[in-house]
This record gives C-alpha cells, structure tokens and sequence, in this order.
C-alpha cells in the first residue's frame, strides 16, 4: 500500500497535479493529431507538424519536471488531506474545464457571464451583486469586442437561446455590417 501512496505522491502531490493534468492532455492533443489528413504533395512540414512538435517539447518539459522533482524527498504524512488542498488550489483550473464545456450548450453569453461571475466571487468578491455586475460588465464588453468589433461567430446556446430573446443583437450586427 506503501507503494501505491508514493506513485500517487509523485504524481498529484504539491504542484505536480497540474503537470499531470497537463501531461494527459497534451497527450491527447498529441493523439488527436493522428486524424489530420495529409494534404496532397506535402513534404516533410504539414498541418500536423506544428502539434506534434508542441506535443513533444510539452512531455519533453514535464519529463524535466518530473525527473527534477523525483529526487525531492516526498512526505506520505496526511496524503489524503494534501491531495484535497491541491484540489481546491486549483479551483481555477475547474471552472474554466466547466465554462468550457458548458460554452457551447449555454452559448457564449451565458456562460461567460456565469464563468466570470462565479470566478469573481472565488476572488473574493464580497457580494453576489457585485460579482454578477462584474460578470455582466465584462461579458457586455467582451461580447461587443468579438461579435461586433471582429465580426466573431459566437455560440449561441442549446439550453438557453439568448439571441432570440435579444433578437436586437443580430439587428445591431447587421446595421453594422451593412
């Protein structure tokens, strides 16, 4: 059992949870580039050069980490305790996993405005208020910036359909435009 709590340590314990994270899913970012096709009369450079390499030089860099880190001495004291502090270090990381996955089925609106509300009270925001008036500013402008200013396509949502409820959006863009 001894054995099987160190190879956890060295993989989750301290900031190493995060390498690990990032390790699996260069990984798959690695993989994915198995099911890019190869243009016709391409040489040795193509579309999956570039993730390839980033994929390489990622494992390569948490390799070096891990290596570096392996010759520290880790302490099995309150395993379980450390691994749930190093869990809630990285709440960030999770509510961005979740704003991620929630941006296409609540479109971009939604999401980013409950993404940055709910960040705003993780930093402290003292009231739901403020952190909501946070959450509308900053998606307002944000949202002004990508659809209006670089004429973005921006989910629109499954769950909830805000354009439609905001038919003036599409109207403003299109005045824009022309």
């Amino acid at each position: 059992m001894d054995a099987v709590k160190r190879i956890l340590a060295i993989f989750i314990v301290e900031d190493r949870m995060l390498v690990t994270i990032f390790s699996v899913l260069l990984v798959f970012y690695g993989l994915e580039t198995l099911n890019i096709h190869q243009t016709v009369g391409e040489g040795q450079v193509g579309p999956t050069s570039f993730p390839r390499v980033i994929t390489v030089f990622g494992l390569f860099l948490a390799a070096i980490f891990f290596i570096k880190k392996g010759f520290e001495k880790i302490e099995l004291e309150n395993l379980g305790a450390r691994i749930s502090a190093e869990i809630g270090d990285l709440a960030p990381l999770w509510m961005a996993v979740v704003y991620v996955a929630l941006f296409e089925p609540l479109g971009y609106i939604t999401a980013t405005f409950l993404y940055i509300t709910v960040t705003m009270k993780f930093l402290r925001e003292r009231t739901w208020i403020g952190a909501s008036a946070y959450g509308a500013g900053i998606t307002v402008v944000m949202f002004c910036l990508f659809y209006y200013g670089l004429l973005g396509e921006l989910p629109r949502g499954e769950w909830v359909r805000l354009h439609e409820w905001l038919p003036f959006l599409d109207q403003i863009r299109a005045a824009i435009t022309g």
